[in-house]
């Protein structure tokens, strides 16, 4: 039996995580300060942050998928092409 990966999705998520996380970097705030226009940046970081992490569940869980593909399992959650 011959299994081939097929990563290129995993990829593009890859790279939008990667975007994501590197226009996160080096992000400031100073957190103390509290009026409107801070809370709004703070609650746009706060967004930012958890889809981020979102992202990485969903490479974490594909990487999971081709591992299990590759090994010749076939569990439910991984559809079959």
């Amino acid at each position: 039996m011959t299994v081939q990966l097929d990563m290129s999705d995993l990829l593009i998520m890859v790279d939008d995580l990667r975007e994501r996380v590197v226009d996160l970097d080096g992000t400031s705030l100073n957190i103390e300060v509290r009026n409107k226009e801070v809370n709004s940046q703070k609650a746009e970081i706060n967004r930012r942050l958890l889809y981020a992490a979102h992202l990485a569940h969903l490479v974490e869980a594909d990487i999971m998928s081709h591992y299990h593909r590759f090994k010749g399992e076939n569990p439910p959650w991984i559809s079959v092409d």
